[in-house]
């Protein structure tokens, strides 16, 4: 089960990443405060999935998954 919740972890992570390239493309050079926040809103939930993902990867001993 340890491995399937860190890929899933994983995957979330990826997910975000790509949101937020997206947002960042769709700013583009033109202030926008929604697309601010949802910038902020995603990197910050973005830390925290990779955050949870290392010390999943690190309590199940996992590299690289």
């Amino acid at each position: 089960a340890s491995q399937n919740t860190i890929r899933l972890a994983g995957k979330e992570a990826k997910m975000l990443e790509f949101k937020l390239l997206n947002y960042r493309n769709l700013q583009s050079g033109k202030p926008d405060p929604k697309i601010e926040k949802a910038i902020e809103l995603t990197q910050e939930r973005l830390d925290k999935s990779n955050f949870k993902l290392a010390k999943m990867k690190e309590k199940y001993g996992v590299e690289g998954v």
